[in-house]
């Protein structure tokens, strides 16, 4: 039986476990104790990997909560310009949707909220600068609030993309370059172990205290 690999694709937290209980059965061993030294190295760098690891989850996971709020703030928008625009429709005798209407809504008000955030921006991106110039105020006050949210939701977007750029770089810079180390090192141990056992013609699984 030899020593397991740890995956790239493994946890910190799972590769934290295994450092752990390397070190601690290397520890209660008489004469396993001498390589532990070299696993609480790898525990000590830990801390500093993980930390770097959670910083960027933390921007990527902040742009996201940035993303949802501004999508379910054009959501309402989109829902209440949309109603409004059917009102003043409907307080003319209009029982057809009208050529205005229809020049913002190309498809069903319910279609656009059902977009994701990017397909819905783009979307409504040039509505501010027509709203703007619409004669009713109760339909040119929407022009702000809409110039706001594509505003933050672009920047949201903008933002995660950076963010998930950050995390995937700091995963191929410091991540996997850690896991090999910790491989290598656990290979390295459990190596000098086996030639331990044999030349010491100990019990064969004296020599598998550092493997799951």
């Amino acid at each position: 039986m030899g020593i397991r690999t740890v995956r790239t694709d493994e946890s910190l937290d799972s590769v934290w476990e295994d450092l752990v209980y390397s070190e601690s059965r290397l520890l209660a061993s008489r004469r396993g104790k001498r390589f532990a030294k070299e696993v609480t190295k790898l525990l000590d760098r830990w801390g500093d990997v993980a930390e770097a690891q959670r910083k960027a989850w933390r921007k990527e996971i902040a742009a996201q909560a940035r993303i949802d709020k501004a999508d379910d703030d054009l959501d309402d928008l989109v829902y209440d310009f949309g109603e409004t625009l059917e009102r003043l429709d409907s307080e003319r005798g209009n029982k057809k949707k009208s050529a205005r209407y229809a020049r913002y809504f190309k498809q069903p008000r319910h279609e656009i909220i059902r977009m994701g955030l990017q397909t819905e921006l783009d979307h409504v991106r040039e509505w501010p600068a027509s709203i703007q110039n619409e004669p009713e105020k109760e339909v040119k006050a929407f022009a702000a609030p809409f110039r706001n949210v594509i505003r933050s939701g672009t920047e949201a977007l903008r933002d995660r993309g950076a963010a998930a750029a950050d995390r995937a770089d700091q995963r191929v810079r410091e991540v996997l370059p850690y896991i090999d180390d910790v491989n290598a090192t656990r290979l390295s141990v459990y190596g000098r172990l086996v030639q331990l056992v044999s030349k010491k013609k100990l019990p064969r699984d004296c020599h598998l205290m550092i493997c799951n």
